[in-house]
């Protein structure tokens, strides 16, 4: 991560941390791309990480249908800005 991007995050999320990273990209602050789940295993670790970071870690919790509302949040503020 480049220093002005995560300086941005710090100025507006107060710390830098997956959540934070995430709700910049949902609030439009910045814009981030990440390779494909089905074809890569950085992109399906990516893709974990975005949900446990929804489901606060509860794997019974990842696929639920709430923690899946966020993560269409995420996924719609990234095809935007791709």
């Amino acid at each position: 991560m480049k220093d002005d991007v995560y300086k941005k995050i710090e100025s507006g999320q107060g710390k830098v941390d997956v959540k934070a990273v995430i709700n910049s990209v949902i609030n439009g602050d910045i814009f981030m791309g990440y390779t494909d789940p089905f074809a890569s295993s950085t992109g399906i670790n990516f893709l974990y990480t975005i949900l446990a970071n929804f489901a606060n870690n509860d794997e019974k919790q990842i696929l639920s249908e709430r923690r899946s509302a966020h993560s269409r949040n995420f996924k719609k503020a990234y095809r935007s800005s791709a």
